[in-house]
């Protein structure tokens, strides 16, 4: 019959054909002895035939090798050289498949077959012992799991007194089964406890010490010779299944952080080459993590005592400790053992810390050779003596000896680095223009030679560049000044160190830019800025002039808080306050104005502002038609001074016209006419009749008429209607084309003395049909002039306009113009706002 077994893809499996009678020759494929080989991958198949093992011996052999390539029926001689002679060494499997050797030692592969992993393989050959041709089929079950490993004792870092440790695990594999003679535990020996494995060893897990379980084998496996020194073992098991897949034992395949890390048995090195492999590091075996035990007969001793060092829960990393001394806690000592300390012996009433029991005494399992007290707060240089009052073992049991030189540490290490204070200038952030005085204090004594103050520009990006150091450096031992000059304006950031004289790996710091040259606005900084400069004001009325006599004078510092910074790309610092900044670096906006004159006359003192940038004058009664000057000195917070002159001239504002034509006209005023009588309004235009419609009022219209006297001038109007309002529309009646002429001043701000300032115009609008003006609010625009989006405040259905010449009413679909009125129909009542 055949053998068969399950197999490991791309190993070679032996096909046995006896046929139970002398036969010569190679059976022929397809009659009796060819064999027919199968895959859920390559359902054809391939067909092959079994060559005899020696002349006359009846017994048919070849090797079929399961690959991932192509079938093939070529037949290979299995050898090195290309002939086929005994040594056979592509595999060692193959040669022990061959139960019978021949005289030559001829062995033969009878074809590839492609499979997939976990394929069933069929083979089908045809029977002719019995005379007949019988067909006959067994299946190999195609396998690529190692074995799986679990239940491992003793647990990971258990420490023992033992001289020869025992291990215990459990092995199963669900498919071929373990090869229960292929079982052996790896053992690696750290004899001196640096971390690395001086010896290596192996021993195989003889049947005596093997149990069935469910799927697998239990497996107890003890040390061979006694270990009579401390040292740490470390241990795998490794084992084979029947279809050859190896496993090795792996502690954690996904670690305490949640990051994969299988192990790959193909790469796990021999035995031999473990020696000097660091089980904790190695890339060889850090995936097939080891367990480990701690073989210790010595009782504890003290290694170390260190102040500040705490366990922070938030990190995440396994040991948790923080040792950095910049980051310590007062009211934190950690104290470091020689050996794991087993958690249930400790308690507060086993120290003395500076001779007082502390507060509270926590283990934990990340770090085992320490414990984390609780004191009252110490001073950054204290250094209290530790000393161990209790009974406390380690894990294998050992007792430390109360009151030998292993339980005391005569004064702690200072793990407290210096809190400093760096003060630059005098505020938070000061501004300078050109020197800086720069302080630094600490909190405990502190090397002078130690001690670097180091100032750099904030540049684009927020990058840290181009390094100045502060000059002048004294003091000391805990207090030190110095000073820096600048040459660009800018902002700066400082920071400084100092180090303990107690202990010279503590390193206090302050400030931002140690180890990443970057500024972040979110975080404490210190800062200053350089500012070189006061920067030209913007003033009012401009140099082109005025034709408004009640013009204010402004003199605007706006460019002050806008001297230094980040342009819009940020690629660079910009010092020029036109260009367009991303950051603004410059908080310094104020100016304090120290002498004004306008026309040589001193009016500082009749200046007012509310935020000392934008200063104004308004003189009474007005300015003067003509020309003026102004000079303006002043002063910066940084002490930069400046004198600037401006020159403006006040002309006579030219009168507004508004066409007419004969006939009703509809009309607007853009603003209200400085003297806005109607008879001072109309003057000698031939306006007869003058109209208003104000839904405001139960009678809606307004009205006034004038007649002409004997000697045929215009008399006074009379009636309803006595004075022009911008926010009225008008329609007037005139015999000629003579145009309606008056002085409109621009529409005031500010505020008269004693008052508020005014709002700027508003219309109201009801629902319905309402005559509207338009009114213009810079006091710029001539008559005809448009006015965008001037409905926009309001709901319409409809604009209308009477146009005069043609005695017709059109419809007005865009922007009304300055000097007429509109019809409006409002769907809703509300505001319009010019």
């Amino acid at each position: 019959g055949l053998f068969c077994k399950t197999i490991q893809t791309s190993t070679p499996v032996t096909l046995t054909y006896d046929v139970g009678v002398v036969n010569a020759t190679t059976a022929t494929a397809g009659a009796a002895g060819s064999v027919k080989v199968t895959s859920d991958n390559d359902s054809s198949g391939i067909t092959v035939r079994l060559q005899e093992t020696a002349a006359n011996a009846g017994i048919f052999r070849g090797v079929l090798q399961l690959k991932n390539t192509a079938s093939t029926t070529t037949k290979t001689c299995l050898t090195t050289a290309g002939v086929c002679v005994a040594g056979v060494t592509t595999t060692a499997d193959v040669i022990a498949l061959y139960s019978t050797s021949t005289a030559s030692g001829i062995h033969h592969s009878i074809g590839d077959l492609r499979v997939n992993a976990a394929d069933t393989v069929v083979v089908t050959y045809v029977d002719g012992k019995t005379g007949a041709t019988i067909n006959r089929t067994y299946s190999i079950k195609v396998e690529t799991t190692a074995p799986a490993f679990s239940n491992q004792t003793p647990a990971n870092g258990t420490a023992s007194t033992a001289v020869r440790p025992t291990v215990t695990g459990d092995i199963t594999d669900s498919d071929s089964g373990i090869d229960t003679a292929q079982i052996i535990v790896v053992w690696g020996r750290d004899t001196d406890n640096d971390g690395d494995i001086d010896v290596a060893s192996q021993d195989a897990v003889s049947a005596i010490d093997q149990t069935a379980i469910t799927g697998g084998i239990n497996i107890r496996q003890r040390f061979t010779s006694d270990l009579l020194s401390d040292q740490t073992v470390y241990w795998w098991i490794k084992s084979t299944d029947k279809a050859g897949n190896i496993g090795v034992s792996d502690r954690e395949p996904v670690t305490s952080l949640g990051v994969a890390n299988p192990c790959t048995a193909a790469s796990f090195p021999a035995t031999a080459s473990l020696k000097d492999v660091v089980p904790a590091t190695s890339v060889s075996v850090v995936g097939c993590q080891a367990y480990s035990i701690s073989i210790d007969r010595t009782e504890p001793t003290l290694a170390l005592a260190i102040t500040g060092s705490w366990w922070d829960p938030t990190v995440t990393t396994v040991d948790k400790t923080v040792t950095d001394p910049t980051k310590a806690i007062t009211t934190s000592v950690r104290i470091d053992f020689d050996a794991a300390i087993d958690p249930a012996t400790i308690q507060n009433s086993d120290f003395l810390v500076g001779g007082v029991t502390p507060l509270s005494v926590v283990h934990y399992a990340a770090r085992p050779q320490s414990v984390f007290v609780t004191v009252s707060a110490l001073a950054p240089d204290a250094r209290p003596a530790v000393i161990v009052v209790g009974a406390i073992n380690d894990l294998a049991g050992n007792a430390i000896v109360i009151g030998g030189a292993g339980a005391t540490i005569a004064n702690a290490t200072d793990g407290i680095a210096p809190t400093l204070t760096l003060t630059v200038g005098s505020g938070t952030r000061p501004v300078t223009k050109d020197k800086v005085n720069l302080s630094l204090s600490s909190n405990e004594n502190s090397s002078t030679a130690t001690v670097s103050i180091t100032v750099n520009t904030i540049g684009a990006s927020f990058l840290l560049s181009a390094t100045t150091t502060a000059t002048g450096i004294a003091g000391g031992p805990k207090v030190w000044t110095g000073e820096n000059t600048q040459g660009s304006a800018g902002l700066y950031n400082v920071r400084a160190q100092a180090t303990d004289l107690n202990n010279t790996t503590n390193v206090g710091k302050v400030g931002q830019g140690f180890g990443t040259l970057t500024y972040d606005s979110s975080k404490a900084a210190s800062l200053f800025e350089v500012d070189k400069g006061l920067p030209a004001p913007a003033f009012l009325p401009v140099a082109g002039g005025t034709d408004d006599p009640n013009a204010v004078v402004s003199i605007n510092f706006v460019n002050e808080g806008q001297e230094y910074g980040l342009i819009t790309s940020d690629a660079a610092l910009s010092l020029d306050p036109a260009v367009s900044k991303s950051t603004n670096f410059d908080t310094y906006k104020t100016v304090t104005v120290t002498k004004v004159t306008l026309d040589g006359v001193n009016i500082t003192s009749q200046l007012s502002s509310v935020d000392n940038i934008r200063f104004l004058y308004k003189q009474t009664g007005g300015l003067t038609i003509g020309d003026h000057t102004l000079v303006v000195e002043a002063t910066d917070v940084a002490g930069n001074t400046g004198a600037f002159t401006h020159t403006f001239k006040v002309t006579q504002r030219i009168p507004f016209e508004i066409p007419l034509v004969p006939g009703w006209n509809m009309v607007s005023f853009p603003g209200t006419p400085s003297t806005p009588g109607l008879d001072a309004v109309f003057g000698t235009t031939p306006v007869t009749t003058v109209m208003a419609y104000d839904p405001t009022t139960p009678a809606l219209w307004r009205v006034a008429t004038r007649t002409r006297n004997t000697s045929g001038a215009f008399n006074p109007f009379t009636g309803t209607l006595t004075t022009i309002d911008s926010k009225l529309a008008y329609w007037v009646l005139t015999e000629t084309f003579q145009s309606i002429s008056t002085l409109i001043p621009r529409i005031a701000g500010g505020a008269a003395a004693g008052a508020t300032p005014i709002q700027p115009p508003t219309i109201a609008i009801l629902k319905g049909w309402n005559l509207v003006p338009v009114i213009d609010v810079t006091g710029n625009l001539a008559a005809g002039a448009a006015v965008t989006g001037y409905f926009g405040s309001i709901t319409k259905a409809r604009v209308y306009h009477f146009d005069t010449l043609s005695g017709q009413w059109t419809v007005v679909a865009g922007d009304p113009l300055v000097g007429k009125s509109y019809w409006v129909f409002a769907t809703a009542s509300g505001t319009l706002v010019p």
